[in-house]
């Protein structure tokens, strides 16, 4: 196989029994050429077993149980082969379409560094309990920026050199790394 024109970093930490769901709606996207980087710094035996007993060569699995969150990331983007980078976190389910047309829009859009989307909160059986609604337009986003995350990590794509300009992430700061970036 090419490298992958994608890669998605997903970080994981003790997230059990979500971990399964968050990685099947990655590999059942309507998008195929990528690669999905399990960034592993868990201290339960169930998040790892569940993760290993994945076989897709799509898959590529990273355990750094001493890594913060945004040491894990910067590793990721160490190790990834793909020019645009996607985020995916393993409590998150992604719509089967979102690669797709999050691909089609940043290829089509030179101009655009970043593309994300509205979500939903759902609880442990899959029901939506409300949309979350975000600014859309550059204008609104970066207005909003100071009072509201707007772009939301497990749902952004990016070039990957965004990271670089950006100074990847500050491995001293451990929550938050979204807002940061």
């Amino acid at each position: 196989m090419n490298s992958p024109l994608v890669s998605i970093l997903m970080p994981v930490k003790n997230t059990g029994k979500f971990t399964h769901a968050a990685i099947q709606s990655i590999l059942a996207q309507t998008y195929r050429h990528f690669e999905l980087l399990i960034l592993d710094s868990s201290d339960d035996t169930i998040t790892t077993d569940i993760i290993t007993n994945f076989s897709d060569s799509r898959i590529k699995y990273f355990y750094h149980p001493e890594m913060n969150l945004p040491q894990i990331l910067n590793f990721g983007l160490s190790v990834v082969e793909g020019e645009l980078i996607a985020r995916m976190d393993a409590d998150d389910i992604s719509l089967p379409e979102r690669l797709s047309v999050e691909v089609d829009y940043l290829l089509s859009h030179p101009e655009t560094d970043i593309v994300g989307t509205q979500f939903y909160f759902i609880n442990e059986h899959d029901k939506i309990l409300f949309r979350k609604n975000l600014p859309v337009s550059h204008e609104e986003i970066e207005f909003m920026m100071p009072i509201i995350t707007s772009i939301h990590h497990p749902t952004i794509l990016t070039r990957k050199d965004n990271f670089y300009k950006a100074g990847l992430y500050n491995e001293e700061r451990i929550y938050s790394e979204d807002t940061e970036f």
